[in-house]
């Protein structure tokens, strides 16, 4: 009987299974980039809501951009559905796991100290989704777990770029790990 497919993102979230263990179908790629948009649409705390939606929409297509040209540019370009999948669907999970502890920091923190608890909480759900995409990298490229760090980070900060030159100050540099 073949996985579930949630459960496979999920077991790679937790560095337990592969990419190339889920489909490589663009179904499973608009089941992601939808999983990915919901999350970032309706768990993102640092921004209103009203942009969440173009902030969640233009992250999902910066980065199945630069995923897609990471993986041409090295001879891998077919394995971008599930590359691009399991990208989407692992930062849906990381959302959905961090959610919770920042709100909680926010609402019951002081204001001067709200900043404060958001970084503490947010930097290891940052690293933990930075080590993630590195894993991903690394399957998808058959490459050095030091190589696909640097792949992952580089792709990331591309991202946050362009979601920060986009979007200005409306994009929370605190949170933005957890894209």
């Amino acid at each position: 009987m073949a996985a579930n497919p949630i459960q496979v993102i999920i077991r790679i979230a937790f560095f337990q299974e592969k990419p190339q263990n889920l489909p490589a179908s663009n179904y499973m790629v608009l089941l992601c980039a939808l999983a990915a948009l919901l999350s970032t649409t309706f768990l993102e705390v640092s921004v209103p809501f009203t942009n969440n939606l173009e902030l969640a929409f233009l992250q999902i297509v910066v980065y199945g951009v630069v995923v897609a040209a990471v993986l041409f540019f090295t001879g891998r370009i077919s394995r971008w559905r599930q590359t691009i999948a399991a990208i989407y669907g692992t930062n849906s999970v990381v959302r959905c796991l961090a959610y919770f502890p920042i709100v909680l920091a926010t609402r019951f923190s002081q204001q001067t100290e709200t900043l404060f608890w958001l970084t503490v909480i947010a930097i290891p759900f940052g690293i933990w989704g930075l080590c993630i995409t590195a894993y991903i990298f690394k399957e998808a490229m058959d490459s050095s777990k030091t190589k696909a760090f640097f792949l992952a980070l580089g792709v990331n900060l591309a991202v946050s770029l362009v979601v920060l030159q986009s979007f200005g100050e409306v994009a929370d540099p605190v949170t933005a790990p957890l894209q």
